[in-house]
């Protein structure tokens, strides 16, 4: 029997946001947006953070997890996303996304409202538990012509 075809990044996100855009907009009716988003907020970053864990039991990071075939085109996979490489070493990966077929996904969900909250910002807790610091100050999903994504191996 021949194996199943793994999912896209982007595909799996479809399949999730899908299921959790009702739940939300139902908390967001009961609860209020501000709270319903809090809480959504600290779930998705406790349950990145979980899966990371769960993903790196085991390895011992020694590089820069962006030097090899990794995150960023697993991300990109299906065209997913549209970027261009501006540093790429041991110490830093900085790179700008132009195009974010994620955006535009919830943009057909009628859901970019909750794009950065389901999808954007679940990078953070990631960088967290790879041991990188991430800086990013737009995003294509909160209506900017670009991602800007800088990576650094965190210092201790």
């Amino acid at each position: 029997m021949p194996d199943a075809p793994r999912l896209t990044d982007l595909e799996r996100a479809r399949i999730e946001v899908e299921a959790l855009i009702p739940i939300i907009r139902a908390f967001e009716n009961e609860l209020g947006v501000d709270r319903t988003h809090e809480i959504v907020a600290r779930a998705r970053a406790e349950t990145t953070k979980a899966d990371l864990k769960k993903a790196l039991e085991g390895k011992h990071l020694t590089r820069m997890p962006f030097t090899e075939k990794g995150m960023a085109e697993t991300a990109a996979a299906g065209g997913a996303l549209e970027y261009e490489i501006l540093r790429e070493d041991e110490e830093a990966f900085d790179f700008n996304v132009t195009r974010c077929r994620y955006k535009e996904m919830m943009q057909e969900l009628d859901a970019l409202d909750l794009g950065a909250l389901l999808l954007c910002d679940g990078d953070f807790p990631a960088a967290e538990g790879w041991g990188l610091d991430l800086q990013r100050t737009q995003t294509c999903m909160q209506g900017a012509s670009q991602c800007d994504f800088r990576y650094r191996v965190r210092r201790s």
